[in-house]
């Protein structure tokens, strides 16, 4: 797979080409609309943007000696990288649709239920190295029971890292499947968040908390998606949440998310 292809993610916005901002699909009062699979979900804006899988359904990531030389071209391109930055809209939804499929009746302590707020971007042309993520200044998120960010269906963070115990990663990345998650245990509802690269660069509030979201990947962190990504027009990044059997589950409060991309032109 040439790096000269199209590659990257996070970019223009799918129905702006100036840089406002994209909001997840909602229906009235804030809620997002349920389905039945993971894929009906992507359908309400017929997104596309996720990675190639199989016919068993395992995600196809590139060979890791070309991320490894994904990684070096923008390790020796850093000083010269080009920025900028855009915003993603995510509306508050509340409620969880206990018992419509996937989701299972109301079970306390057992992951029962999950609700996608979904949002596309546009690709651009050029080689993404970084990624910033964090939520608008003085904006405070709030949650129930757990939080989970995807890009193109891989998980860039969970709110409780006991979520992707049960995922098998490839090459450290952890794939979203809820049909994976649904009817086990949660454990520790306060155990500590789950980010794809290191610790110190991620910072989330805990489960039914309030605070902040901040997250930075470097291209040895994400590399593995972004080359995935070549050829593809679009990218799936969908904010989704979680319940075991409270009213207040599967909630989440508006959040408003800048993304800043360092890349190379090409």
């Amino acid at each position: 797979m040439s790096l000269g292809v199209r590659l990257g993610f996070l970019a223009l916005l799918v129905t702006s080409c100036s840089g406002a901002g994209f909001a997840g699909r909602s229906t009235s009062q804030g809620k997002i609309q349920s389905s039945n699979s993971e894929a009906e979900a992507r359908a309400f804006d017929g997104g596309t943007g996720v990675l190639d899988s199989t016919p068993d359904g395992q995600v196809i990531l590139p060979d890791p000696a070309a991320v490894a030389q994904l990684k070096e071209q923008c390790q020796k391109a850093a000083a010269s990288l080009q920025s900028v930055s855009r915003v993603i809209n995510y509306p508050e939804r509340k409620d969880c649709s206990f018992g419509v499929a996937p989701n299972i009746e109301r079970q306390q302590g057992v992951h029962t239920a999950r609700e996608i707020s979904p949002a596309t971007l546009a690709l651009p042309e050029g080689l993404i190295c970084d990624v910033e993520i964090k939520s608008e200044e003085n904006e405070s998120l709030h949650y129930d029971d757990f939080l989970i960010l995807t890009l193109a269906g891989q998980m860039i963070f969970a709110s409780n890292r006991g979520i992707v115990s049960h995922f098998e990663p490839q090459q450290s990345i952890y794939t979203w499947n809820f049909d994976k998650l649904v009817g086990q245990d949660i454990g520790n509802f306060g155990d500590r968040p789950y980010c794809l690269g290191p610790a110190e660069n991620c910072r989330l509030p805990g489960h039914d908390q309030e605070g902040p979201v901040s997250l930075n990947l470097a291209s040895r962190d994400i590399a593995p998606i972004t080359l995935a990504l070549a050829g593809k027009d679009k990218v799936d990044m969908d904010l989704i949440a979680t319940g075991d059997d409270n009213d207040e589950d599967c909630f989440h409060s508006k959040l408003d998310l800048s993304v800043t991309f360092k890349f190379i032109t090409q």
